[in-house]
């Protein structure tokens, strides 16, 4: 689960977002670097498209995050 805490407006098609990331019950702070790819309209609904990439420190592994995510308003 993430919680986000807050979105900062770097440039143009650029954000940045703070927040809390929960992995097996256990919270993690993480910032994720977050680009706009596109914005359309199909099936009557209005759409965002955003890549999201970041990553933490989970014990001794560096964990990768990556996602693309679809924000649809109706």
């Amino acid at each position: 689960r993430f919680e986000s805490a807050g979105v900062e407006h770097l440039e143009r098609d650029r954000f940045r977002v703070r927040g809390e990331l929960t992995i097996k019950e256990v919270p993690v702070d993480v910032e994720l670097d977050v680009k706009l790819h596109g914005v359309g309209h199909a099936d009557g609904t209005d759409r965002l498209l955003f890549r999201v990439l970041g990553g933490i420190e989970w014990g001794p592994t560096r964990v990768e995050i990556t996602a693309d995510i679809t924000a649809i308003r109706r």
